[in-house]
């Protein structure tokens, strides 16, 4: 369940809760809103795992193994795992950008032509991240030749008909664009870069959702997805 869904079960919980100690009739059901048939099409949507540019099988166990170890190095005190070497050089921040700011960077984003489409803040944002840790890492100078984003697509809405607005479930696809290094570390418009991400979303229709999930339903092996 991720942050989301999380989220959306809180809310429904403190609903319930609150009208219960108050002698009220339950406003809510969770069960409403577990209904995810819409999610399973009608069959005809099968594709293969190869066919999505943003998944492959793994050839060196489960997904999760890696994360397993790691976990383990780091309850054990184990320094010598090189993964927690890094890991202890790595600091957690929190940025919060003013409406000004942000309204800044839109409109150093916008495009050329007055009938371009209009892109969201997160594209935006998402671009301008993209170019300035591409430089950081100066990658361009360090030989490499290619970089890409990826993101997190949320897809209740993106099915026909949608899932539940407060589905509880998973409901998540990985959107990746790829670019030249040189390109995102150019002085190339942001809004070109924006528009790669936002292609790479909606990229994600209802029928590719639905044969995503035919294709991971034929996969022998879930975990090495």
């Amino acid at each position: 369940m991720d942050g989301r869904a999380m989220s959306m079960l809180g809310k429904a919980w403190a609903k319930n809760v609150a009208a219960v100690s108050e002698g009220c009739l339950i406003p809510e059901s969770l069960k409403d809103n577990m209904d995810r048939t819409q999610a399973f099409g009608n069959g005809s949507y099968r594709m293969k795992l190869s066919e999505f540019p943003n998944y492959r099988l793994s050839k060196q166990g489960f997904r999760a193994d890696g994360s397993r170890r790691l976990m383990e190095a780091a309850l054990a005190g184990d320094l010598s795992h090189p993964a927690l070497q890094v890991l202890q050089h790595l600091h957690l921040s929190y940025w919060n950008i003013s409406q000004a700011s942000l309204q800044a960077i839109k409109q150093a984003a916008l495009a050329s032509a007055p009938d371009a489409p209009v892109l969201t803040d997160s594209a935006v944002l998402s671009a301008l991240l993209w170019r300035h840790i591409t430089k950081a890492r100066q990658l361009s100078s360090r030989g490499v030749e290619s970089t890409c984003l990826l993101n997190v697509v949320n897809v209740c809405r993106r099915l026909e008909p949608p899932l539940p607005l407060n589905y509880p479930g998973n409901a998540l696809c990985h959107a990746k664009t790829s670019a030249r290094t040189t390109d995102v570390e150019s002085e190339k418009p942001l809004y070109e870069l924006a528009s790669q991400i936002s292609d790479s979303i909606d990229w994600w229709t209802s029928e590719r959702i639905w044969g995503f999930i035919g294709a991971i339903e034929t996969t022998p092996h879930v975990g090495k997805v």
